[in-house]
């Protein structure tokens, strides 16, 4: 039996899955074993990874339908041997002390490391031991943080796992790991934070994360009321310990809006509420990550600047009809947006694509 089981869902990676796979079997600590869950890709990372499997008895593959990277991970899960869990993406690659230094001291039961953006950002941690009831402490220094978020950069000791049944919920495309990270530490009797920062996170540059993803207006009110009630259950065990509307940087950013304009203003605004209770239609409007104005105005801009002019013009006339059903006392803080936004309402098209061509320098 192993002592680390590495699972990495595979899709549409033959780009940087030689980088992956090859750090991963670098690792100065050998006693692992490597899960490459080929999630249907259709180019040619399966045979890449059938390739490594042919030469390395460490490396077990295994080919499924397409079915996300949630799928992915539960099959590595159900197959995995290990005394411990450790996720890695495909894009990503992990120094060769990775492993020895996660594992250095293994009598808690959710370790966590650093780790380090391609874009430049390094993310690090104090050496910090966390028992049951100190776990609050780390959740509130941490709740937002990448530490507890992401999938990667930690290992988990696979029988809290088994034990309470949990797996990645597959109905969520956009922060499922943050939800199983929470899950984890729910049934946790101790957390680790190691300083040591061994993985790498590919960025592409100038791009946000928040790009890979686009949810349905269903798929944020699922994902509220799952995160909602973790979060009831956080504070249940440890008190007031995190910040209640964290969730917003993980759902709201990644709400397509043309499913905000076919809901409507006031559905979008009840389902804010639905989180935070307190949130008053002033504060919805002022609030750039909420704002339907704010969003509305960025996601046109974008539209624009991709130079898509015909699907932009469509895109202004459905702001504007969304615009005009908004109430008489809306007010928001950001001045950018003021001008904007009163030309859209009023449906002035050729003094907008005039501005923007001069604002952005547009031919």
């Amino acid at each position: 039996m192993p002592l680390v089981s590495i699972i990495v869902p595979v899709y549409k990676a033959e780009q940087w899955l030689h980088r992956c796979i090859d750090s991963i079997l670098a690792q100065t600590m050998s006693d692992f074993e490597l899960l490459l869950i080929n999630d249907g890709s259709p180019d040619k990372s399966g045979e890449i990874c059938d390739e490594y499997a042919a030469k390395d008895s460490r490396v077990r593959v295994f080919h499924k339908e397409n079915g996300g990277v949630s799928s992915a991970r539960n099959l590595g899960l159900d197959n995995a041997q290990g005394e411990w869990i450790s996720f890695i993406d495909a894009d990503d690659w992990v120094e060769k002390e990775y492993l020895a230094m996660l594992t250095e001291r293994l009598d808690v039961d959710f370790i966590t490391g650093g780790l380090q953006e391609t874009i430049g950002n390094i993310y690090q941690l104090d050496d910090e031991l966390f028992y049951q009831k100190e776990i609050g402490q780390f959740l509130k220094k941490h709740n937002g943080d990448i530490f507890v978020r992401a999938a990667c950069g930690k290992l988990i000791k696979k029988q809290i796992i088994d034990n309470n049944h949990l797996r990645f919920d597959t109905k969520i495309r956009f922060g499922e790991d943050a939800f199983f990270n929470r899950n984890v530490i729910l049934n946790s009797d101790s957390v680790r934070c190691v300083s040591f920062v061994g993985y790498n996170y590919y960025i592409p540059e100038g791009q946000s994360v928040l790009i890979k993803y686009s949810m349905s207006f269903e798929e944020v009110e699922y994902a509220i009321k799952v995160i909602k009630n973790i979060n009831e259950k956080i504070i249940s065990l440890y008190g007031d310990c995190i910040e209640k509307n964290e969730w917003r940087n993980y759902f709201i950013q990644a709400l397509r809006f043309n499913d905000i304009i076919r809901v409507g203003n006031k559905k979008y605004y009840e389902l804010c509420r639905s989180y935070n209770s307190d949130l008053t239609e002033t504060q919805f409007y002022a609030d750039s990550i909420l704002s339907p104005i704010c969003k509305g105005i960025v996601k046109l801009k974008e539209f624009y600047l991709n130079g898509k002019i015909e699907e932009v013009k469509i895109f202004f006339e459905k702001l504007r009809k969304f615009y005009l059903g908004m109430p008489w006392f809306v007010k928001f803080q950001y001045k950018d947006f003021y001008l904007w936004y009163f030309l859209i309402k009023c449906g002035w098209w050729h003094f907008f694509n005039f501005l923007m061509k001069s604002y952005y320098r547009i031919k």
